[in-house]
């Protein structure tokens, strides 16, 4: 998709469904649009829903301005198997600010956990990774990544009650 903004938008998976895709899968999506944005989009996961494929709540492939404020949540007794990002974003003064990731509950996700994923651009700041329960992560988990970004600050990773992870753990960094 070609475009400029794919913000507040919303996806929801729970029940005992079951959902495999090819690629990925994302509440907001602009795939190469000039000083695009994908910001405040939310994916939820949860009861004992299976979903296969990389899950990103908001993201820009190519140009993007902002991606702020995206969340994914996973709770209950749901399974993921794929990669878990809560804002990805590519551009040269791109930010990627204020997202989060939360897994809760009797779950299990296979593969890595990001809060923010800026590829290049300037910022992320402020983003999230929150692991609870008797979650169980087998992959790499960080609250934000930057590629080829300016700054990291202000990042926090949260691991607490019988949750697991086996992975490297990062609160932010390049």
């Amino acid at each position: 998709v070609t475009g400029k903004e794919a913000n507040r938008n919303s996806l929801t998976i729970n029940g005992n469904a079951k959902v495999r895709v090819n690629s990925d899968l994302k509440a907001g999506h602009v795939g190469n649009g000039r000083e695009a944005t994908a910001n405040e989009n939310n994916i939820t996961i949860s009861d004992n829903a299976n979903v296969r494929g990389h899950d990103i709540a908001g993201n820009v492939n190519n140009n993007g301005k902002t991606a702020d404020g995206n969340n994914l949540t996973i709770s209950g007794e749901a399974n993921v198997t794929g990669n878990v990002t809560g804002g990805k974003i590519k551009g040269a003064t791109a930010t990627a600010n204020s997202n989060s990731v939360t897994i809760s509950g009797k779950n299990k996700v296979t593969g890595y956990v990001i809060g923010t994923d800026l590829q290049t651009g300037k910022t992320a700041n402020s983003n999230s990774v929150t692991i609870s329960g008797d979650a169980n992560v087998t992959g790499n988990v960080a609250a934000a990544h930057v590629g080829n970004g300016e700054e990291a600050n202000d990042n926090n990773l949260t691991i607490s009650g019988n949750a697991k992870v086996t992975g490297n753990i990062t609160g932010g960094g390049s």
